[in-house]
C-alpha cells in the first residue's frame, strides 16, 4: 500500500509541474500549416490549423520557427509551472534583393582566330 501511494504522490507532483505551449503560426492572417517549431533540440510540425502543442519545463523557453518561404522567427517565451502559454507567431516573407548588371563591349578590328592564334604560336615554338 505505501508503495501505491508514494508513486501516486510522485504523480501528482509531476503532473501540477507540467507546463506546455500551444504554438498558432499564421502569415498574412492565414495558418501556416508545416512549419517546424524547434525547442530544446527537439522539432514539432503545426497541423492544417498552423497550431502544435508543446509539453515543456517550466522558465524560459527558446521557440525557433521555420518554414520555407519565410523568414525565421526565433522568440524566448516564459512558462508558468502546470500552465499551458499560449502563443502567437506571424511569419513574413524574406525581404527581396535586387540587384542589376551592366556589361558593355567594344570591338575591334582584330579577330578572335588571329589572336588566338599568336598565342599557341608563341607556345608552339618553346
Amino acid at each position: 500500500m505505501r508503495v501505491y501511494l508514494l508513486a501516486l504522490l510522485f504523480s501528482l507532483s509531476f503532473q501540477s509541474g507540467q507546463s506546455s505551449i500551444a504554438c498558432t503560426v499564421t502569415a498574412g492572417g492565414a495558418p501556416v500549416a508545416g512549419a517546424e517549431i524547434r525547442v530544446s533540440g527537439r522539432t514539432y510540425m503545426t497541423d492544417a490549423r498552423g497550431e502544435v502543442r508543446i509539453d515543456v519545463t517550466p522558465g524560459p523557453v527558446d521557440l525557433t520557427i521555420v518554414k520555407e518561404g519565410f523568414a525565421p522567427v526565433t522568440t524566448t517565451v516564459t512558462v508558468a509551472a502546470g500552465q499551458q502559454q499560449a502563443v502567437a507567431i506571424e511569419l513574413e516573407k524574406p525581404p527581396t534583393i535586387e540587384e542589376s548588371v551592366t556589361v558593355s563591349a567594344t570591338r575591334t578590328d582584330k579577330r578572335l582566330e588571329a589572336l588566338a592564334g599568336t598565342a599557341s604560336d608563341r607556345y608552339r615554338h618553346r
